[in-house]
């Protein structure tokens, strides 16, 4: 009798544990705060990925990606908002969405205009093309030209 109390007992307690880890995880992981960059290195442009501790200073996570096809000689961060990063290059004008780099191995981004040496911009939104001004309201593929 008191071997089955005692596997009883083990059971209850491994299944006390468990469920108890499962909780603080769950806890901490909705706690942590995220920030989205782009950096330029000397071999290469990376998106970077922090992901930090409830107490703003501990590190849980951060990863660098490199943006493919992108020239680290001729490229200019261009702006940011809550959703987007937004960037240009030699070859043209992009942006990159934060909330959908799902598995921070290979990074997506768009090309939104094609380079113009005449072309002039404010902070990646705001276009000045064929003498006039246009707002482009990008979310993931959508593009919306507003004139």
């Amino acid at each position: 009798m008191k071997k089955l109390d005692l596997e009883y007992f083990c059971g209850l307690m491994l299944l006390l544990s468990f469920s108890t880890t499962v909780k603080a995880s769950e806890c901490y992981e909705n706690g942590t705060s995220s920030t989205f960059k782009i950096l330029k290195k000397n071999d290469g442009v990376y998106y970077q990925f922090t992901q930090k501790d409830q107490n703003g200073f501990s590190y849980v996570k951060q990863q660098n990606v490199l943006l493919n096809y992108i020239d680290v000689s001729t490229y200019k961060a261009l702006g940011e908002d809550e959703r987007t990063l937004m960037f240009s290059d030699k070859n043209g004008f992009y942006i990159l969405p934060k909330l959908e780099q799902y598995d921070k191995q290979s990074v997506t981004y768009f090309k939104i205009l094609n380079a113009n040496a005449n072309q002039k911009q404010i902070n990646g939104r705001l276009f000045l093309i064929n003498g006039k001004w246009n707002y482009l309201n990008a979310y993931g593929k959508q593009v919306t030209k507003i004139v």
